[in-house]
C-alpha cells in the first residue's frame, strides 16, 4: 500500500479523536457520569494532565514538558519509519495507528495544557481509568507492533 494511505489512515484516527473529545466537553459536565452500558461503560469529562491512563496527573509542570517532549519524539519516529519504508504493511498500520493516537493527545496539550479524558469501563467496585479515544489508539498500535516484532522473530527462524 502506498504511503498516502497510512497519512490518511492517522489523520482519520486524529479527528474521530479529536469530535469524540469535542462533543464531550460540550455536553457532558465535569465529571458528570452518563452510562452507556449499565455497570460497564460510563462517559465521564476528565481533564488529564498526566499520561494514558492519568499516570503522573499529579506531577510537576517540568514533568509535563518531559512527557510532551518524549511524545514528539516517539511520534516523530514513527512517522519518519512509517512513511520512508522501513516498516511492513501491519507495522505500518500500527504506526498510524500511535501516530495518530499521540498527536490526538499532543494537540489536546497544547490547545488547553491537558488532555481531555472520557470513557471509563468498571463493573462493581472495580474501576478501571478514565481514558480517550487516542489512548486506545496508542495501546492497539503498540500491541499490533510487539506482537508482528514477535512474529517476525518466529519467521525468522
Amino acid at each position: 500500500m502506498k504511503n498516502w494511505f497510512y497519512l490518511i489512515l492517522s489523520a482519520t484516527f486524529i479527528v474521530s479523536d479529536q469530535i469524540s473529545k469535542y462533543w464531550c466537553n460540550t455536553n457532558i459536565q465535569y465529571y458528570e457520569r452518563i452510562s452507556i452500558v449499565p455497570n460497564w461503560l460510563d462517559l465521564t469529562l476528565v481533564y488529564n494532565k498526566g499520561v494514558a491512563f492519568s499516570m503522573f496527573s499529579q506531577a510537576s509542570d517540568w514533568i509535563h514538558y518531559i512527557i510532551l517532549t518524549l511524545a514528539l519524539l516517539i511520534c516523530g519516529y514513527m512517522v519518519y519509519y512509517t512513511f520512508t519504508n522501513r516498516f511492513n504493511n501491519i507495522q505500518k498500520i500500527a504506526g498510524a495507528l500511535i501516530i495518530g493516537g499521540a498527536l490526538g493527545n499532543i494537540i489536546d496539550r497544547f490547545l488547553h495544557g491537558y488532555v481531555i479524558d472520557f470513557l471509563l469501563f468498571y463493573h462493581n467496585s472495580f474501576s478501571w481509568p478514565v481514558f480517550n479515544l487516542a489512548d486506545s489508539f496508542i495501546s492497539i498500535g503498540a500491541f499490533i507492533f510487539i506482537f508482528e516484532g514477535y512474529a517476525q522473530q518466529r519467521r525468522a527462524y
